[in-house]
């Protein structure tokens, strides 16, 4: 009976914390991290693939 009333709690003040890192960024921080990984991933790729294959012009 005490571990499952003292995990309740554990889970609870982890679900706090959970919820208060969400809430220090603002839905439009997150867009906007969103999109700079995708245009970082989406340079590295082109990189790879430019320095894997060259470029048609190069050749």
């Amino acid at each position: 009976m005490f571990f499952s009333e003292h995990s309740d709690v554990r889970s609870e003040t982890l679900m706090q914390r959970i919820m208060e890192m969400f809430e220090v960024s603002s839905h439009a921080d997150v867009q906007q991290g969103i999109k700079a990984a995708h245009a970082s991933r989406a340079l590295a790729v082109e990189a790879a693939w430019n320095w894997l294959f060259g470029k048609k012009s190069s050749r």
